[in-house]
């Protein structure tokens, strides 16, 4: 995995980073746009979300949906949205906090990202299957060590291969069911959900 922390600091201002995003996906252009298509079928209506949330001053969802955008969107080097997301979760923090630029500027930023991902998608001048390929941890750890790294991964909405995945599932000791209701939440970008049947 790419250490993204300068650049996100560098590109604060750009709405798609196709060469990082790119990068975080060994060069797979298929995969990032199915992932992509993904993240706008699954956060289309985050935005409204986020309204009920502060209207019904549950701040707890509040905070949990722009943790998990600002990641997501980190993970995929949406930039602006990820700081944006940033803002959002740190006004969720604080006490009496006024939302209304904060949100009239989240949903401009998500709108903004939304045509730029289209705009990604129906051009053709990225790479296909180019890049450094990311890199893979050994087989052969333990269930404990296997659990946690995979936990922390997560957490960092960091992106996992499908073999890497797999090894640490193994390695984990985790049932085949389960593996494939895991493998499908990180598959859906449910990094919350599958943390929690990964340690249930």
């Amino acid at each position: 995995m790419k250490d993204s922390g300068h650049r996100m600091q560098q590109d604060k201002e750009t709405l798609f980073d196709t060469e990082f995003g790119l990068n975080q996906l060994s060069g797979n252009r298929d995969l990032l746009i199915k992932m992509l298509d993904r993240f706008a079928a699954d956060y289309a209506s985050v935005g409204q979300e986020l309204q009920d949330a502060v209207a019904q001053q549950d701040v707890a969802i509040g905070k949990a949906k722009a943790h998990t955008i600002k990641g997501v969107a980190g993970n995929l080097g949406l930039w602006k949205l990820h700081h944006s997301s940033k803002e959002l979760e740190e006004l969720f923090k604080a006490p009496d906090s006024d939302f209304t630029a904060c949100l009239a500027s989240f949903n401009q930023v998500m709108s903004d990202t939304f045509a730029a991902l289209e705009q990604f998608k129906s051009g053709d001048s990225a790479p296909n299957d180019t890049g450094t390929p990311v890199e893979e941890t050994p087989p052969g750890g333990s269930p404990v060590d296997a659990k946690a790294e995979l936990t922390t991964l997560l957490e960092g909405f960091e992106f996992i291969d499908a073999d890497n995945l797999q090894q640490l599932l193994k390695d984990a000791a985790i049932t085949e069911d389960k593996r494939d209701e895991i493998t499908q939440a990180i598959s859906d970008l449910d990094y919350p959900s599958a943390i929690e049947l990964l340690n249930s």
